[in-house]
């Protein structure tokens, strides 16, 4: 009898399950005489520790793997499972390391006083042929869906169903594998009318003779309603009765390959017919005209896939066409550039500046041998380049036939091309003579200017519409004329010998200004540009006169020319008045000030020399009178405000009004620190002005808005801006008294006061010196209110 523990060891052998052991303190792996021979080492137990195992395993997979293990002790998992690369040492191999596929199970087999694992114990098989297997399963799976082969499998029923189709089907006739899975589409129905009896008669033929694959053909019907001549090659499933169960078909369009023998015998025809249609073609459009030829390259040459390709140009646009479906993209110089280096034979020909003729699908494109962009393979090509200077401008790469293509069919293609380029020339060039000949006659007729033509004999031979407007003449009355006699009579004798010698050699001058006689016979003057016609040099046989009618110009320019200097006169005398105006001020300003110190001493000394000598009411006045002494020095020094801001130079740079805002705010709350106030500082709030007018400005502003808050429970004031009509637009708000819109009119008037002296403190100068500041920038300023509900101006700088 066989103990338990061998039956277990032959039972692994026989799977070839290999074990090991990973000891997780120690670092180190024990691996079976099983798992050593899959490694390609001795028979034997061996250990080894973690470096020598990791050496094993394929670069890519030793990250996720040991991550796989740590994760065991740093987890509650008990078991994983995973699959790896290990090498085996092998001499059959050039390498000398056959590379194995493993899977890997693995168990916690026991732990520590922390339940944190000890040994791992862990089996491995070896899974490489069943690796091998699902590849080419995929590989295999890749051809069948890029291949022109459509698979179906139909249940031997009445109209046989369909159970599965290849997704190939899509492209190679336009229907989805679903509709004839779900039955939406029976597959009978897509037969040709005139073929259903037969292909039924086959099918029941082949089926009773007891053969395992037939093959017949018919005619199917595209999605688009096109029908295609198929090749159908059905294999005939039957259950162990023999009774038939299901058909396996493989259908490949032949439709090409059937009419190619027919298309042979007008080969000449075809070509010939191809030019011709190219040139009763209306467009001059090189991607237009491209496109033709492709299509006719394509159905001649009985080719399915095309590539048309604007080599080194800024834009370039490529012609894609695969079974005759076209689609048309323009694609960046870079992108192209690309294209063309995956695709070896669009390099040889731009390389060797010859055709390129390769049945090679490994020199297609060395990566892979399909376009992976339209998912197709390529069995043999023709690559066909157009040179220009030089150089390569165009190459034309077709492909995917029955047969090769030849040097003679090469040629022939190419002299196709070479036409298609020099039809596309020619009519561009002639579309563009075409148009330049209409720009010209619309200006010719519609410009706002007189266009004459004359010979050198002075004979006028053609005059525009616009020459009517100018002069009078309509253009039957004025061909034949003398140019000088009918438009400067009154030209003098030496004056028209000077011009006529300048005709006869050409020189007469480019540009003049001259008065010349209407029909009408009022006298106009025109700016005269004139150009010479040779016949060969230094012969003029025609001159072209443009005539601009400028009397009204002139005279308005002279208008403007007396309004300028009135105004200017005007600015000189207002200037000095304001000069005056602002000195007597200044002035008036300093020469006050002096007597109001006095009023002031005097009233003061008074009053603490001889208070005990005046009874109340005396004292009540002296009061009053000091009063209107402070309330008169702060109008003073209000006008000099006035006065320094009319008269000093501004300085402008970017600011940050906000950074002003803020310090301006601090120092108001400081000033009054028992306030509940608020300050809704916007951060940056960046303008370009000058620093020190613009602080007064902002002083004033927030000034205004602190005393107009007093009264408040809390005071909220907010400065920012705001984005009007794309101007940027600044503001101070408040919740403090506001007032009445009513009398707006007055509001930036100097010493005008909306609220009385007892109500609120003040002069009246301070929104009169903003308005001036906000003027000096350009710019300008706006309130909006209601009494009690706060106040907001606006203001702008420019």
């Amino acid at each position: 009898m066989i103990n338990e523990e061998l039956r277990r060891e032959l039972a692994l052998k026989v799977a070839g399950i290999g074990t090991f052991d990973w000891d997780c303190g120690n670092q180190y792996f024990k691996i079976d005489p099983i798992f050593a021979e899959i490694l390609g080492k001795k028979s034997g137990t061996l250990a080894l520790d973690f470096k020598s195992f990791e050496a094993q395993i394929h670069p890519s997979n030793r990250e996720i793997f040991f991550k796989t293990l740590e994760s065991l002790k740093n987890s509650t998992l008990s078991a994983f499972e995973s699959e790896i690369q290990v090498y085996r040492e092998s001499k059959k191999v050039p390498e000398g390391k056959e590379w194995l596929w493993l899977k890997i199970k693995g168990q916690v087999v026991n732990r520590d006083s922390e339940e944190k694992p000890l040994t791992v114990l862990c089996t491995t098989m070896n899974i490489s042929t069943q690796k091998l297997r699902e590849q080419e399963l995929s590989t295999e799976k890749k051809l069948l869906i890029n291949g022109p082969t459509v698979v179906f499998k139909w249940r031997a029923a009445e109209g046989w169903p369909v159970e599965y189709v290849s997704p190939n089907i899509k492209r190679e006739f336009g229907y989805r594998p679903e509709d004839f899975i779900s039955g939406k589409i029976p597959y009978s129905t897509i037969i040709h009318p005139d073929d259903q009896e037969k292909v039924g008669k086959e099918i029941l033929y082949y089926t009773k003779t007891c053969v395992m694959f037939f093959e017949h053909e018919y005619r199917i019907k595209k999605k688009d309603g096109e029908y295609r001549k198929v090749y159908d090659y059905t294999t005939i499933l039957r259950d162990p009765s023999g009774l038939v169960t299901h058909y396996f078909g493989y259908i490949v369009d032949m439709t090409e390959q059937k009419l190619a023998e027919e298309k042979l015998r007008y080969e000449n025809e075809a070509w010939l017919e191809a030019v011709c249609g190219m040139n009763q073609m209306n467009s001059s459009s090189i991607q237009e005209l491209t496109k033709f030829a492709v299509e006719k390259i394509l159905e001649m040459s009985n080719s399915s896939f095309a590539f048309a390709i604007e080599v080194g140009k800024e834009v370039s646009f490529v012609t894609i066409s695969q079974n005759k479906n076209f689609y048309f993209s323009f694609l960046s110089k870079e992108e192209c550039e690309k294209l063309t280096q995956q695709i070896k034979p669009v390099q040889e020909a731009i390389q060797t500046q010859q055709c390129y003729i390769s049945s090679s699908i490994y020199e297609f494109a060395p990566e892979d041998n399909r376009l992976k962009d339209f998912s197709f393979f390529v069995q043999n090509y023709l690559a066909i380049p157009l040179i220009e200077f030089g150089k390569v401008d165009f190459v034309l790469l077709i492909g995917n036939r029955t047969r090769d293509y030849t040097q003679k069919e090469a040629d022939k293609i190419q002299s196709l091309l070479m036409a298609t380029r020099k039809i596309s020339m020619v009519r561009t060039a002639t579309e563009a003579l075409r148009k330049s000949e209409e720009r010209y006659r619309m200006v010719y007729n519609t410009a706002p200017i007189a266009f004459i033509y004359w010979n050198s004999s002075r004979g006028i031979i053609d005059w525009n519409k616009f020459a009517k407007n100018v002069f009078g003449w309509s253009k039957e009355e004025a061909i034949g004329k003398n140019f000088i006699e009918l438009l400067i009579p009154d030209m003098t004798t030496e004056k028209l010998e000077e011009i006529s010698k300048k005709l006869s050699t050409g020189e007469i001058n480019s540009s003049l200004i001259a008065e010349n006689l209407t029909k009408s016979g009022r006298i106009i003057t025109c700016e005269w540009n004139n150009s010479v016609i040779f016949d060969e040099p230094e012969k003029p046989v025609a001159f072209l006169s443009l005539a601009l009618d400028i009397t009204e110009k002139l005279r308005m320019e002279a208008q403007l020319k007396e309004k300028l200097e009135e105004i200017h006169r005007i600015n000189t005398t207002l200037s000095a008045t304001n000069q005056e105006l602002e000195s007597f001020s200044y002035s008036v300003s300093h020469d006050l000030r002096a007597p109001l110190r006095a009023l002031d001493g005097f009233s003061l000394a008074l009053f603490e020399d001889y208070s005990d000598k005046l009874d109340g009411e005396a004292r009540d006045y002296l009061e009053r009178i000091r009063n209107s002494t402070v309330r008169m020095g702060n109008l003073i020094e209000g006008l000099l405000q006035l006065s320094r801001i009319t008269r000093g130079t501004i300085e402008i740079r970017e600011i940050d009004l906000g950074t002003i805002a803020k310090e301006l705010s601090d120092e108001l709350r400081e000033s009054s620190p028992q306030r509940n106030a608020t300050f809704e500082i916007q951060m940056p709030v960046l303008a370009k002005c000058d620093e020190n007018l613009i602080r007064a400005a902002l002083q004033n502003l927030l000034g205004n808005a602190w005393k107009f808050t007093a009264k408040q429970n809390e005071t909220i004031i907010s400065f920012g801006f705001i984005i009007k009509d794309a101007d940027k637009v600044f503001y101070v708000r408040d919740n403090g008294a506001g007032f009445n819109m009513e009398y707006y009119g007055k509001l930036f008037g100097a010493f005008q006061r909306l609220h009385g002296t007892k109500e609120f403190e003040g002069t009246g100068i301070g929104l009169a010196t903003v308005k001036r500041i906000i003027s000096r920038h350009g710019g300008k300023i706006w309130a909006e209110s209601k009494p009690n509900e706060g106040a907001t101006f606006y203001f702008t700088l420019e």
